[in-house]
């Protein structure tokens, strides 16, 4: 069966170039909506199973039936519209109901994306709805019959077949089988290396801890990638199925109320396609070194654990801290995680949160990136399951909105290139090879017919010189003049027969000269293109050696930078600290010097108002002084006279004369008491208090000016 890929000017692209020119195009995620039939629980409930749900694949103008729960119909435009109770529409590109056969299916859903990665675009084809919906089933059948064969085995016999087939290329196909089961990415096709203890044989997981999940990587070229995934490279699509069931073995499942093996993990196969010329071909395009391009196809098949209620699937009686509420739980952050990258992605958001679960994670470029990307909404016809219904049809319903950016993963074929060159150098070599034999045949042949000229004019001299020396007669004579003619025209027939064959040999190694300096000519260019493809590939070489050399190093170096700065920053805020600290001391330094400096500016007014009454007191002593002197005049003379008449009578001058003596000396101390006592000593008190003053001035001053440089500092 033949497909041809999706239609589109799409002309090289992807995350592999080179050389050519590259171009891309937007390319609208396809949503299909799939009823599945009535299960015979649900029959025996009372509910009436549908005769029909929307159009089957036959003829749209007549598929328009209505069911009393699900039921769809075909627009103009082309696509469907599915309606829940003929309340809520839902616009999809095809709705496949529950007679729908697989064959219909895949050529409605993947057969298009399918042949396009066989071009070279990526493909990514999953299935999303809730638990028992028929998700497994439509992605890898029920039972051995061919027509009940899913998504998976029928892509990989579309994809066998066309490689079987095309004589003109090359194929390499290789597969990857992983679980992502409670947000640990397992590799089901390497089990001893990252399996949960052959959990995905037994009704139960067992403890997560000793998984070891794989790492999901991206980078520029390879777009998002498993790092440790093993890829088998297969031969035929049994040998595919066979490794496909092999890892199948290990996916885990389980038995819940809404399904009896319920997958309990999210499972991911990846097919990845080489595709270049064969060699026969890449030699009829052209004799010379013509660039030849190597594609690079892949394709996801991804089957979702299905969205379910903890209540619905597990029962009333469930444990909140058991296996399957764990399994239960981590299904539907998952898929939370999914929904909202989809929403964003239909609002075209600027950020995208891809990386709140490892499923948006490894769907990346399936959702947002360079992937044709189909989803197969699988919901149940039973009206029991209207709200799970109708959030998978809301989530495909927003899907519809999502576009991605698709281009072909192409790059220059150097393998084949190198192969190409090197044949034509081989075929020149052997030609070469073939004249250079062909030349010293031909130099043997002249040198052996030099050597019999050589040796016949040896054998003529030697003839002469015999005739000369023997006596014959002259009928001898007469014969051996015969003898000698008739051998020099043999011999001269012979010169003319070797000097004709030696201008045919000369003209045959003209030729063979002339074809060798042509060949050397036409591989010149050859070589030449052949240098510069070998300097180029050496050239990448030696750039992918430096940068893995220089990426350790330069890593290191920035962290030793780090740390460096760092030890620098803490050095400076240490010094920062210690400069507040300074400073806050040399502000309360500077509040006392301010202080005792108010205290001295006190102290020196306090002593000039000393000094101001010091002088005033003094003035008035003097002038008190000035007024006794002048009091006491009349009074001296008074005593003279008291003398004279003590002089007269001696008892009575000795008792004056102690009296005057007592008395003088009793006001002279009096005086000297209220004078002489103070001034001195309110002098040195007012000359000490200014000596203070003074100094403490200075000291002031002094303080003032070391604050304010430390301030300044």
């Amino acid at each position: 069966m033949a497909h041809s890929p999706v239609k589109g000017t799409r002309a090289g692209g992807g995350s592999r170039k080179s050389g050519a020119s590259q171009s891309s195009s937007m390319e609208r995620v396809k949503v299909h909506c799939r009823l599945r039939p009535f299960l015979s629980s649900e029959t025996d409930g009372g509910a009436e199973p549908p005769t029909q749900a929307g159009h089957s694949g036959g003829d749209p103008e007549t598929a328009e039936t209505t069911v009393p729960f699900v039921c769809g119909r075909r627009t103009e435009k082309g696509q469907d519209v599915v309606s829940l109770r003929n309340e809520e529409n839902f616009q999809f590109d095809s709705f496949l109901n529950q007679d729908v056969a697989q064959d219909v299916v895949y050529e409605r859903v993947a057969a298009p994306i399918v042949a396009s990665v066989l071009e070279g675009y990526n493909g990514t084809i999953f299935a999303y709805g809730q638990t028992g919906s028929g998700k497994t089933y439509s992605m890898f059948g029920g039972g051995r019959e061919p027509q009940e064969a899913g998504i998976v085995p029928r892509a990989l016999g579309h994809i066998f077949g066309v490689v079987n087939s095309d004589e003109k290329y090359e194929y390499a196909v290789s597969l990857s089988y992983v679980q992502l089961y409670c947000e640990l990415l397992t590799d089901l096709l390497n089990p001893s290396a990252s399996s949960p203890d052959d959990a995905g044989r037994s009704s139960t997981a067992s403890n997560s801890s000793t998984v070891q999940s794989l790492l999901i990587r991206e980078d520029s070229r390879k777009g998002v990638f498993i790092e440790g995934a093993q890829s088998v490279a297969v031969g035929s699509a049994e040998e595919a199925m066979g490794v496909i069931q092999e890892g199948d073995e290990h996916r885990v499942r389980a038995t819940t109320n809404m399904n009896a093996a319920s997958s309990r993990s999210h499972a991911c196969i990846i097919v990845n396609i080489t595709k270049r010329k064969t060699t026969t071909q890449v030699a009829s395009d052209g004799g010379k070194s013509k660039k030849t391009f190597v594609k690079f196809g892949k394709l996801i098949l991804v089957d979702l654990a299905g969205s379910e209620r903890v209540k619905k699937a597990l029962g009333d009686n469930h444990n909140h801290h058991g296996t399957r509420f764990m399994e239960s739980k981590a299904i539907n952050l998952s898929l939370s995680a999914l929904g909202n990258c989809i929403s964003a992605l239909a609002k075209k958001k600027a950020h995208v949160p891809y990386r709140d679960a490892k499923l948006t994670r490894l769907l990346k470029d399936s959702l947002g990136g360079n992937s044709m990307t189909a989803l197969v909404l699988n919901i149940a016809p039973h009206a029991s399951h209207y709200s799970e219904t109708k959030s998978t049809l809301s989530f495909g319903q927003r899907a519809m909105n999502v576009q991605t950016r698709v281009s072909i993963n192409e790059e220059i074929d150097f393998q084949a290139l190198y192969s190409n060159v090197q044949a034509s150098l081989d075929q020149k070599d052997d030609r070469i090879h073939e004249l250079e034999i062909a030349l010293s045949k031909l130099r043997v042949e002249v040198s052996a017919a030099k050597q019999s000229c050589a040796k016949a004019e040896q054998e003529r001299d030697m003839s002469v010189m015999q005739l000369k020396t023997m006596e014959i007669s002259s009928e001898v004579a007469e014969q051996i003049a015969l003898l000698e003619s008739r051998h020099l025209e043999s011999l001269e027939a012979a010169q003319q027969v070797c000097d004709a064959r030696v201008e045919e040999e000369k003209e045959k190694a003209q030729a063979a000269q002339e074809e060798w300096h042509r060949i050397e000519y036409d591989l010149k260019d050859e070589r030449e293109e052949h240098l510069r493809t070998c300097a180029l590939l050496r050239e990448k070489q030696e750039q992918l050696a430096d940068l893995e050399s220089s990426k350790g190093e330069r890593i290191a170096e920035l962290f030793d930078d780090l740390k460096a700065a760092q030890d620098h920053s803490e050095a400076l805020q240490g010094q920062l600290e210690t400069a507040f600290l300074e400073r806050n001391g040399m502000a309360h330094r500077c509040k006392q010097l301010e202080h005792e400096l108010q205290k001295s500016k006190e102290f020196q007014e306090r002593g000039l108002k000393i000094m101001q009454t010091l002088t005033d007191r003094v003035e008035s002593l003097e002038k008190r002084n000035r007024d006794g002197d002048r009091h006491r005049a009349p009074a001296l003379s008074g005593a003279r006279r008291n003398d004279s008449n003590r002089r007269r009578d001696p008892l009575s001058r000795v008792e004056s004369s102690s009296e005057e003596d007592c008395e003088p000396s009793n006001r002279k101390q009096q005086y000297h008491a209220r004078r002489k006592p103070s001034l001195p000593q309110a002098a040195s008190g007012a000359l000490a208090s200014s000596r203070s003053v003074s100094a403490s001035s200075s000291t002031s001053s002094r303080k003032r000016s070391t604050a304010a440089s430390i301030l300044r500092f």
